[in-house]
């Protein structure tokens, strides 16, 4: 068995560990220029996606968990074909409504095809995300606590209290793993072909691997800030579920 698990563990370390150590050490004491813009915009795009899709996570993820019926389960079906829908497939759908040139030169049109479409996907493809992470926050302490709050009768303002405690984690855990999947995305910017306009980190860094010769420094740069923004976003999260943990257990 100690055999296996060594086995297991060198075959992780040699086909993820050690090709993403190699990459990440290029990027570590490199002098290569990097542009704030591509930065501050997966920034920008990351913080207004998880602040939208947060609280509309959290409210669809309570309906999910409190109702039942038909229309619960039709939105509990497009919220799996979204969530198992590749990021270009949605992307080159939407362009196809916008080849029409009425569609494509009114002002809804010109709207998408730049930092309002790019935003618009990033929101649409990660709402699945917050939505599931949301509703594992409430299946695991919604039931419970509705029913002490009944059995104790605590008024009607009280129990409102509750469930904003208990909202809160679930909108923390949405927030980030929206975030997280818009600054990593790359098939939506790279589909709709708004980069020249609004360059994102994912696609910078395909441009610095795509040169002759490959800028492999730059690219690990770029992905060191991927992982600490990852990191912080985490860290964050993971306070607020240590602040609200009481409401949890």
């Amino acid at each position: 068995m100690r055999l296996l698990r060594g086995a297991l563990l060198a075959l992780l370390g040699l086909l993820l560990v050690y090709p993403l150590a190699r990459l990440l050490a290029m990027g570590v004491g490199q002098g290569a220029s990097l542009s704030w813009r591509p930065l501050l915009n997966s920034g920008g795009l990351a913080v207004l996606t998880g602040c939208v899709a947060a609280p509309a996570g959290a409210a669809l993820a309570l309906a999910l968990e409190r109702f039942s019926g038909r229309l619960v389960g039709l939105l509990g079906l497009g919220l799996w074909l979204l969530f198992i829908m590749p990021g270009y497939v949605l992307t080159t759908g939407w362009l196809i409504l916008f080849s029409h040139p009425q569609m494509r030169h009114s002002a809804f049109g010109h709207a998408f095809l730049g930092a309002g479409g790019l935003a618009f996907l990033y929101l649409v493809k990660a709402l699945p995300f917050s939505v599931f992470v949301a509703r594992a926050t409430y299946a695991g302490a919604g039931a419970s606590l509705r029913e002490a709050a009944l059995v104790l009768r605590l008024p009607r303002w009280r129990r409102l209290g509750l469930g904003l405690r208990l909202a809160l984690p679930a909108m923390a855990a949405g927030f980030t793993i929206a975030a997280i999947e818009t600054m990593q995305d790359f098939s939506i910017p790279a589909t709709l072909g708004v980069t020249g306009q609004v360059p994102v980190v994912t696609y910078s860094i395909y441009q610095r691997l795509n040169t002759t010769p490959a800028d492999f420094a730059g690219a690990a740069q770029l992905c060191w800030w991927l992982i600490g923004a990852a990191a912080m976003l985490s860290l964050l999260q993971m306070a607020v579920q240590r602040r609200y943990r009481a409401v949890l257990v």
